[in-house]
């Protein structure tokens, strides 16, 4: 565990990771754009990268110290989270689950789309979002307790912890002078999970 920022500041709170990222992640000077400074979270796994590998990393660890082997995810037809969730799960031998509702069609959507169709044998495809909160509620009273589900953007505490272990691995950049000191940190918004992190 010593691997896991948030573990190596904060021994004490023992929070369950399994690595899927190779971190730190790097971060790129952008000059054009002034003294502007991008974390490349993209590069956090060649898996499949992003914000969603730190929120996996303690909750598809939590499902594993349950002992729990099938995990549902959440989201929109497109939804990257799925599709984080769907390939990381099955790569660390957890059996995924996803349950995806209608969202404007986009190209980036349509090929999460096509794989969460092909990399996951539990999948559930909702002609309506309305219908998602008894579909979620069935799939918890049906597998609560031999599943883990994942909430959309796994935005629960634990979840956001990973995010935690991401901005103090943003301050052991700067103490290593691979970069200076923000002034502001800006941050795309979904889930809000990354934030709460």
């Amino acid at each position: 565990m010593a691997d896991f920022a948030l573990n190596r500041h904060l021994p004490d709170l023992n929070v369950p990771h399994v690595r899927l990222g190779e971190y730190p992640t790097p971060v790129e000077h952008l000059p054009a754009l002034g003294d502007v400074w991008l974390k490349r979270e993209d590069l956090s796994s060649p898996l499949y990268g992003g914000n969603k590998v730190r929120t996996l990393e303690t909750l598809l660890a939590d499902a594993q110290a349950k002992g729990i082997e099938r995990v549902w995810t959440l989201g929109a037809y497109g939804s990257n989270q799925a599709v984080a969730c769907i390939l990381h799960a099955k790569r660390i031998g957890l059996d995924p689950g996803a349950v995806l509702f209608p969202q404007r069609a986009t190209p980036t959507g349509a090929e999460n789309l096509r794989v969460s169709i092909s990399e996951c044998e539990h999948l559930v495809m909702l002609r309506s979002i309305l219908t998602f909160p008894l579909h979620w509620w069935r799939l918890h009273r049906e597998n609560g307790r031999d599943s883990y589900l994942v909430p959309p953007g796994g935005a629960i505490p634990l979840g956001a912890l990973g995010h935690v272990a991401g901005g103090l691995e943003v301050a052991e950049q700067v103490k290593a002078g691979v970069m200076p000191a923000p002034e502001h940190i800006v941050l795309a918004i979904g889930s809000t999970c990354t934030t709460a992190g």
